[in-house]
């Protein structure tokens, strides 16, 4: 069984582009289906009819291929985040951060197989499997620090780590079913209107209102 510190073989013809997307795609397919405890590379072999060893020449350990089958299967997902992020320049920044969440914790909901692998690979060893999951971490990050470009830079850090740690939070309770206190959902709700209230606070604060300003006045 391969152990992961091999170097995957970084495709260069178009035929080894092919085979490689074969293998993801069907990899894609069997960690939503069954999520991370039903996946075998086996069955990625007799669904994708590519060898075994040549799966573990692209991808040296089940972990980096699943990591690389999520990084693909949120594609859709890095996309939406961009195109929220767009659509919302100019909106209040505790509205934006909300959207963006909403956006991942429902992609969550809908593919508990991808969130139970995505739990699995928080815990896994593989520093190749590490490195195929920074893609969306980024794209996450990214979208974050536009959302909270007009909030005072150390809030805004602040407010990035607890929105991650609510999203990690949310990816536990979908991937075991066990829901938060008062249920999953509603406990995502309650964190980002908290996030939403310590936005709101802090730009009223930095931005004190006309009258506020005519009454400072010497």
């Amino acid at each position: 069984m391969s152990t992961g510190t091999a170097v995957p073989l970084t495709p260069t013809t178009p035929a080894q582009r092919r085979r490689r997307d074969l293998i993801l795609d069907t990899a894609v397919s069997l960690v939503e289906e069954r999520g991370p405890d039903g996946f075998q590379v086996r069955e990625v072999v007799e669904r994708s009819g590519v060898a075994l060893g040549t799966i573990y020449r692209y991808f040296p350990s089940k972990d980096h291929l699943i990591a690389e089958a999520l990084d693909r299967a949120t594609s859709d997902l890095r996309e939406r985040l961009a195109v929220a992020t767009r659509d919302g320049q100019g909106t209040d920044p505790a509205e934006r951060v909300a959207v963006l969440l909403r956006i991942v914790a429902e992609s969550m909901e809908r593919r508990p197989g991808n969130a139970r692998a995505s739990l699995q690979l928080l815990l896994s060893a593989d520093p190749i499997a590490e490195v195929a999951q920074h893609d969306f971490r980024d794209a996450f990050g990214a979208a974050l620090e536009l959302a909270l470009a007009d909030v005072e830079p150390s809030l805004a850090t602040d407010l990035s780590v607890v929105a991650s740690s609510l999203l990690t939070e949310h990816l536990v309770a979908v991937a075991t079913g066990r829901p938060s206190v008062g249920g999953t959902d509603l406990q995502m709700e309650r964190g980002i209107r908290v996030l939403q209230l310590a936005i709101s606070r802090a730009r009223t604060h930095s931005h004190p209102t006309e009258s506020n300003r005519t009454k400072e006045a010497p």
